[in-house]
């Protein structure tokens, strides 16, 4: 009989007789057959109601810490209930791990017509004025949301725009504050291999010189993104498989524009994003590029 490990009280008594270890209910008496079997006893309520005798109960509260989701081929989404209720008045964030293939998805974003900037670079599509209001994890010195370039882009973009995002990777860094102060947030967190980042890494940055566990700790830098994300049952997000999204390019266009409601000519976006290299955007008015 398997035993119900959270929801017992150890003590130095002797073993219950249906266990091998010595548990005890509160009130210090043995747990015997009758207490434990079928339904086993609530943990005290100053450890948290874990479990009850009602299943039912239980239920909903594993389901209160449990989001739903949906796996795609390419994609999978969080919270897509939510998601759909969002579409039209969100704010997207494209996020991951440097040479985590953000660029892919960006540039798809922005070819389906989004609006992810007025200033983006001509090869990494990332917002020049978020890169600024938003300084890695580890440089700032105070609440993100305590950062006036911050709050004021963010405000400014929210009376301008009904759908907005930028895409920054580093974003993934900062999802308990961007979680909090952006309207309608969806995380888009690109997930690749990383052992692909690694490699992109050291081929691409050739002043780069750290060690395989600095390489290591790049590629798996969105890993504790999806982690808080996959444990949210209110902000919606879609993880994107980048290594099948570039095996399947056809499929992921597909799939991300109809989860977002996007429309564009997914041919001929698929057509460039099959091409070696970084890609060059199409011409909007609003929007420049920064040659990098």
């Amino acid at each position: 009989m398997a035993r119900p490990q959270a929801l017992r009280m150890r003590t130095s008594g002797k073993p219950s007789p249906c266990f091998d270890n010595p548990w005890r209910n509160e009130d210090g008496s043995e747990l015997t057959c009758q207490d434990t079997c079928p339904h086993r006893p609530p943990i005290p309520a100053k450890h948290g109601p874990i479990m009850t005798q009602d299943p039912s109960e239980t239920k909903d509260i594993l389901n209160k810490m449990n989001p739903e989701f949906e796996i795609l081929r390419t994609l999978t989404v969080i919270n897509p209930r939510q998601l759909q209720s969002r579409i039209g008045n969100e704010t997207l964030v494209v996020c991951g791990s440097p040479r985590g293939m953000t660029s892919l998805v960006a540039f798809s974003i922005y070819e389906l017509g989004y609006f992810i900037g007025h200033h983006l670079g001509a090869k990494n599509f990332e917002d020049q004025d978020f890169l600024g209001a938003i300084p890695p994890a580890t440089w700032l010195p105070v609440s993100l949301t305590n950062r006036k370039k911050f709050v004021d882009l963010v405000a400014d973009r929210n009376a301008s725009h009904t759908r907005w995002g930028f895409k920054l990777p580093r974003a993934s860094e900062h999802i308990p504050a961007l979680r909090k102060h952006l309207r309608n947030p969806i995380f888009v967190v690109c997930a690749r291999n990383p052992m692909g980042i690694a490699r992109s890494v050291q081929r691409r940055e050739a002043q780069f010189d750290g060690t395989l566990r600095d390489l290591l700790t790049i590629g798996t830098r969105y890993i504790q993104a999806i982690e808080l994300l996959s444990q949210d049952t209110e902000t919606p997000s879609i993880i994107v498989n980048m290594d099948e999204a570039s095996h399947i390019p056809a499929v992921f266009l597909q799939e991300l524009s109809e989860t977002l409601g996007l429309q564009g000519d997914l041919a001929a976006i698929k057509n460039r994003i099959t091409g070696r290299g970084y890609k060059e955007g199409s011409p909007r008015d609003g929007v420049t590029f920064k040659n990098q």
